[in-house]
């Protein structure tokens, strides 16, 4: 949770910034716009970040490089939301 956390803060607070240098510039709110656009094209990799997929940092890479085309946004975003059967690595070789 402190990595989808940090992902969070980090994109608001990007996006603070660039609002304050849109204002300062004289600009149209195109930044904003920007960002919201930003934040919808991530959200197979915010998804993946949030519920801690094994393969998060593959589906990002996805996501990222691919995503432009609607069947690669489709894809991570099904791959995002794929049940896992997670079992932590230190529960795994416990006896009951």
């Amino acid at each position: 949770m402190k990595s989808f956390g940090r992902l969070i803060l980090y994109f608001f607070i990007g996006l603070i910034l660039f609002v304050i240098l849109d204002a300062m510039l004289g600009g149209t709110g195109f930044v904003v716009l920007g960002g919201i656009c930003l934040a919808i094209y991530l959200i197979p990799t915010i998804v993946a970040f949030a519920r801690k997929v094994p393969s998060s940092l593959a589906i990002a890479v996805l996501n990222i490089f691919l995503g432009w085309s609607i069947i690669g946004f489709i894809v991570a975003l099904v791959w995002s939301l794929k049940k896992y059967d997670y079992v932590p690595p230190a529960l795994r070789n416990k006896e009951e």
